[in-house]
This record gives structure tokens, C-alpha cells and sequence, in this order.
């Protein structure tokens, strides 16, 4: 099950204001993070593996490195790494803002990142946010949600 358009975690591109997601978390052991990601994606089946979606747009971090990565129209993932980096046992807030016009924007514990990508949803697109965790062959051991937001700007 998904969200529909009529969810109050799903969101209208081009119709509603704008919105954001924030995920305030820690992680144990980065070294065991294949993908932990965070944003916002299309309203569509779950995907078993996050390269699979449609559109996306999120901070994910992969073994210490805090990446922008997007999909737009079915397209193949796009990785930019913001050059900030995650530490072992560190807790940090990942946050994705989508304006009315579906502009894509990032800010990692209130303050954008030195490095970032350009991304727009199209109009009429519906999203919703989203967390996906896989482990490396390492393991992550612990992570821990500490305070999730969600709402329009």
C-alpha cells in the first residue's frame, strides 16, 4: 500500500505550497551503510531497490559520505556527493524542501551543503517521503529515528 493523493503524507507538485521533510537520526558503524536514504520519492509500488523508483530526490548516506542522489523520469540515478561526511556514532538532521514549482533544495543539520544538485519534480507529480536503509556487507548495527517532520512550509 502507498499513499494516494488524498494522504496527508503525500504531497502535489504545482498544486500544494511548498513542503519538507526532516529526519533527525544516528548511525552506529557508517561502514555498514550500502544506501540510507532520505526524501522524497514518487507515489508508486515499493521498489526493492531505491534505483528502481521513478522519481526521487534524497540525501543518502553510503559508507560515511552524505550524497545527493536523484532519479527524474525513470532516468538512472544521479549521485553528488556534498562533501560532508558522517562519523561513526554521530547523530545529524537530513532535510528535503520541495518548492511549489517542484525546485528540489537540501540542507543537512539546517545549512546546505557545500555541494549540491539541481533537481525539479514535474508538476502534477505526487510525492511522498520516504526512509530506506540496506546494510553493506559491514553492518550498521544501530540506528536510531530520533524526530521525524513533515509538513508544509
Amino acid at each position: 500500500l502507498f499513499p494516494s493523493h488524498d494522504s496527508k503524507a503525500a504531497f502535489v507538485v504545482g498544486t500544494d505550497p511548498a513542503f519538507y521533510a526532516k529526519l533527525k537520526f544516528s548511525l552506529a558503524d557508517v561502514s555498514g551503510t550500502d544506501d540510507c536514504a532520505f526524501g522524497f520519492r514518487k507515489v508508486e509500488a515499493y521498489q526493492a531497490a531505491i534505483d528502481n523508483y521513478d522519481e526521487m530526490a534524497v540525501l543518502n548516506v553510503i559508507t560515511g559520505n552524505i550524497n545527493i542522489e536523484t532519479i527524474l523520469n525513470n532516468a538512472a540515478t544521479v549521485t553528488t556527493d556534498t562533501t560532508l561526511n558522517w562519523a561513526d556514532t554521530e547523530t545529524h538532521t537530513l532535510e528535503v524542501l520541495i518548492s511549489a514549482a517542484g525546485v528540489v533544495t537540501y540542507r543537512v543539520d539546517g545549512i546546505t551543503p557545500p555541494t549540491v544538485a539541481s533537481s525539479t519534480f514535474d508538476a502534477g507529480e505526487v510525492v511522498t517521503p520516504f526512509f530506506y536503509f540496506l546494510h553493506d556487507t559491514d553492518i550498521c548495527d544501530t540506528v536510531i529515528l530520533q524526530s521525524f517532520e513533515c509538513g508544509h512550509q
